[in-house]
């Protein structure tokens, strides 16, 4: 190496730094042969620290030591020019002054006790050479300033070196030369030099526990398959990620991390989570830390495998399937599924078995139930989810819930077990037969087999899956039928479309085709069976071989061939899809606003749309309507979630005044029924009420509206009732969360390359944060701490009326009480009716329970808190006027959900916990949600 070279590498100062490591072990003089240059050039390079060496100066190669938070500061100097660092004061020749000569004494070195020892630890004895004091110094900094933050690059130039100190100062960091060196100086002083010393004990700490985190991590997906990490692995995750087994591992880690600190104990400067939790918040960062790793790391616990279509060539045509027992396993084991299932096991014991609360309910449910500890009954998905506005790729994942889970915590636990991405629809034969072949083998070996986490037992668990919710096209796929507007379209039945009369041609007008719709029949067409369908499928498929060639395929009643679904554990043919509510509300009511406002007839209410729109527009909704109302001259664009609350909240007040009698009572029999079948239990008067109302409005349906629009949705409606008892609530079976999660899917593809690999990969992060929201939202949150009350946004200036002064003093509250905007309670967020920055939201529309234990109407006016801690609301109540009740005059049916109001001039003072829920205002009525599970759709 040259003598002034020091265009070196990170490579080359480390063997540096251990070779002289190596010669320095005993004392020793360098002889003659050993320049005295040179010799100082290396010690230079041994003094070093490791540490220090991880901001290289031209290759920049890091160092295994190296951290998050020294990367992170390694990429803000890659913005400047050069790297900087302080450095120590330096000899400046002038141009005519000769070099100085070496010293003639020999160097002495002394034996080093580390080579990365602190700076602060003087190894070398300084030489004796003539040192030159620099022709300026930069101003001092303070020690709160950052140790490697430097001037602006304009300030101080470093002029270029011919000879420099011989031997460095040992309290100085120090970064060697370049050519060519024309950067800034910063010289620090002693004070400052301490805390540079401070940061660097702090990156060393930083370091170690960057270390304890990987380490722990890579030592439990490592020991994985031996039976010591089964057991310790089995025990890690209920409520916390530790395990049982490696407690002792645990501790001394931690009193590892508390001995590098010298101050107090951990407590003091990491608290807990919360008041009366065991972890603090250091402990609960670990335990996110971990689980990401499980979930994005160990691609051992969930096995992937790259399918292809066998009828297709080339790469299109593409899917991934994932191991469900793989997942199974690791919710049992990792993610406390068992305990989940077991406290809403007891909690369905208490259940009236007469009424429908929730999927488990349902007959279908019940029939393909396996009547086994931890046995799974699973609900299928799948829907295209659109990844760009400018590619016509889409994404289908085959997504699972678990019916024996509680609602609030169904869509936290989903299982994925395979991704479609292409530019077309895919085939759900094709596409269902990898998870319909590792179902099979599932059951037949006894099922899943995973460890309990508390009684270490080897447990078995059989799948079984008895639906899908999925929309009207996937409906026809699984079930292998025609698609909606074919002659014998129906996945419930097997009733016929008929065509429409052929239409005059007009002149210069371009002949339509005759359309296919249902009529009503008084009596009930034949349901479809699976043997049926069986056979229905056997014989087509016998005859379309036969007639091969035909560019029309034969189908009997729709029924195409076989379905590799109907294979599935637990699933029948006829029974597995059925019309779920959210894409039948999609498509049935903006049906209806194509018939309101552009089809001409006597139900044309395009004059009145203006009037509509602008009372629309007017309504403040609660926060857990996630849309506010909007004008109905784009309804196109409209969401389902806008067009559900506008069937059951804002339609019949709305429409009242501007639709004719005779269609607002047909239209009230639909919101009746709705209402009826989401509440949160339906009882059998329920659906046989509901199943007449739904009658009535197909009957009358082709009378008012023609035959014409007597369409695939609209006939549906009559298998609403049947669906209900299938399969639960229509709450409980509808894709609003389904889709929900869809949208979680669609974030984590951020790439234009191998979507489909960087999804799968991802697939374990996504499921790993919904587990984690599940957990911090239900297992660390007590019933106390639930219905904790906090208040926010103080009130500066209010002047109290005299009844409000009255109400205050009957109480013992004085007027100089402390007023608040809001209040956080029971998981809602309340507000008062003079809080003015939510415009467009209404928070303070209320049902609470007055003096008399009566449920009530009012508005929140106040929050208070008195002296002694006590939490209240000054409420303004309204009056329930039932005689303008909206009712429908045939059947004599009141929409009890809509309430007609009117204010009154009492005020009430009431404890915050008698408050129980906000509800929808509209000018003087008010609606009631049809149940709980259905928020912030």
């Amino acid at each position: 190496m040259c003598k002034y070279d020091f265009n070196w590498g990170t490579k080359e100062f480390i063997l540096m730094g251990n070779l002289l490591d190596i010669l320095m072990t005993t004392p020793c003089v360098v002889s003659e042969p050993f320049e005295p240059v040179d010799a100082n050039v290396i010690l230079r390079l041994n003094w070093i620290p490791a540490q220090i060496l991880t901001y290289p100066n031209r290759q920049r190669q890091p160092l295994p030591t190296s951290t998050p938070l020294l990367q992170q500061r390694k990429q803000e100097r890659r913005k400047e020019r050069r790297p900087w660092r302080a450095v120590p004061k330096r000899i400046v020749m002038d141009e005519n002054e000769p070099a100085s000569s070496p010293p003639e004494s020999p160097v002495t070195i002394q034996p080093l006790s580390s080579p990365c020892a602190p700076p602060s630890s003087p190894y070398l004895e300084p030489l004796s050479s003539p040192v030159r004091e620099p022709i300026s110094s930069p101003p001092q900094r303070s020690r709160s300033s950052s140790p490697l933050s430097t001037p602006s690059p304009h300030q101080y130039k470093r002029k270029k070196y011919e000879t420099f100190d011989p031997v460095p100062d040992p309290t100085k960091k120090y970064w060697p030369p370049q050519e060519d060196d024309d950067i800034d100086v910063y010289v620090p002083d002693e004070n400052q030099l301490e805390g540079i010393q401070q940061d660097y004990d702090h990156q060393q700490q930083n370091n170690f526990a960057q270390q304890y985190v990987l380490t722990s991590s890579s030592e439990e997906s490592s020991s994985s398959s031996s039976e010591d990490a089964v057991d310790s692995e089995s025990s890690s995750e209920d409520g916390s990620v530790k395990s049982s087994s490696s407690e002792s591992d645990s501790e001394k880690s931690e009193n590892g991390l508390n001995d590098s600190d010298d101050s107090d104990s951990n407590e003091q400067f990491s608290p807990k989570v919360y008041d009366g939790c065991s972890l603090t918040v250091d402990e609960g960062v670990l335990n996110m830390m971990d689980l990401f790793v499980k979930h994005k790391m160990e691609k051992v616990q969930i096995g992937v495998f790259e399918m292809k279509c066998p009828l297709c060539y080339g790469d299109s045509h593409k899917f991934y399937q994932l191991s469900v027992s793989d997942q199974i396993r690791n919710l049992f084991e990792n993610h406390g599924l068992a305990d989940l299932m077991d406290k809403y096991a007891a909690h369905r014991l208490e259940l009236d078995l007469n009424i429908l609360t929730d999927l488990c309910d349902g007959s279908e449910f019940k029939r393909a139930k396996i009547h086994e500890p931890y046995s799974l009954t699973l609900l299928g998905h799948t829907d295209g989810i659109s990844i760009s506005d400018s590619s016509d790729v889409s994404l289908w994942p085959l997504e699972y819930v678990i019916a024996e889970l509680p609602p609030s915590l169904r869509f936290k636990f989903v299982l994925v077990s395979g991704i479609w991405i292409d530019n077309s629809k895919p085939y759900l034969n094709t596409f269902m037969k990898p998870f319909v072949k590792e179902l099979q083998d599932i059951n037949r070996d006894g099922g899943v087999k995973w460890i309990h986490p508390k009684s270490k037992e080897e447990m078995c668990t059989s799948v079984s899956v008895a639906a899908f919710a999925v929309d009207a096209p996937a409906r026809a796929l699984l079930q292998n039928i025609l698609s909606h507007g074919g002659k014998h379209c129906c996945n419930i039945c097997e009733q016929k479309m008929k065509k429409l009369p052929e239409q005059p041609v007009l002149p210069g007008v371009k002949k339509s085709t005759r359309r296919r719709v249902f009529t009503f029949e008084e009596e009930a067409s034949t349901l479809r069976t699976a043997e049926r369908m069986d056979v229905q499928g056997k014989e087509a498929r016998r005859r379309q071989e036969q007639e091969a060639g035909r560019s029309k395929l034969t189908t009997i009643r729709g029924v195409r061939g076989i379905s590799v679904a109907a294979e599935l554990p637990g699933c029948d043919r006829s029974t597995m899809v059925f019309p779920e509510y959210m894409h039948l509300l999609l498509c049935l009511v903006k049906e209806f606003f194509s018939l309101w406002f552009e089809k001409e007839g006597p139900w044309i209410l395009k004059d009145y749309q203006d009037i509509i729109n602008s009372y629309l527009e007017s309504i403040r909704v609660p926060d857990f309507v996630t849309r506010i109302p909007r004008s109905t001259e784009k309804f196109h664009q409209w969401k389902a979630n806008e067009l559900r609350s506008f069937v059951l909240y804002y339609s019949v007040i709305v429409l009242r005044r501007c639709m004719k009698e005779e269609y607002f009572q047909h239209w009230l029999l639909l919101v009746l029924s709705l209402y009826l079948l989401l509440q949160d239990t339906v009882s059998p008067i329920d659906i046989s009420r509901s199943e007449i109302m739904l009658q009535l409005f197909c009957r009358d349906f082709a009378r008012l509206y023609k035959a014409d629009y007597f369409t695939y949705y609209v006939h549906n409606l009559l298998h609403l009732p049947l669906t209900v008892k299938r399969n639960g609530p229509l709450w409980s079976n509808s894709t609003f969360q389904f889709e929900s999660f869809n949208g979680t899917f669609a974030k984590f593809i951020h790439g234009t390359k191998n979507q489909g690999k960087e999804l799968v990969n991802n697939v374990r992060l996504t499921i790993g944060v919904e587990v984690l929201k599940a957990r911090v939202n239900n297992s660390h949150l007590s019933d106390d701490q639930h219905s904790a009350v906090e208040f926010r946004g103080k009130v500066k200036k209010y002047v109290f009326t005299d009844r409000e002064k009255l109400l205050l003093s009957s109480h013992n509250v004085k007027t100089s009480v402390q007023l608040y905007f809001r209040a956080l309670t029971k998981g809602q967020t309340f507000a008062t009716s003079i809080y003015q920055r939510q415009k467009k939201r209404n928070n303070f529309t209320v049902c609470y329970v007055n003096s008399y234990d009566e449920r009530v109407f009012g508005e929140i006016k106040l929050f208070l808190e008195s002296p002694g801690n006590v939490k209240m609301a000054l409420i303004e109540s309204f009056k329930v006027n039932h005689l303008r009740s909206f009712h429908h005059t045939d059947s004599g049916m009141v929409i009890k959900h809509i309430i007609p109001i009117e204010k009154t001039d009492d005020i009430h003072l009431v404890e915050i916990s008698k408050l129980l829920f906000k509800v929808i205002r509209i000018n003087d009525f008010v609606c009631l949600r049809p149940n709980k599970y259905e928020v912030n759709l």
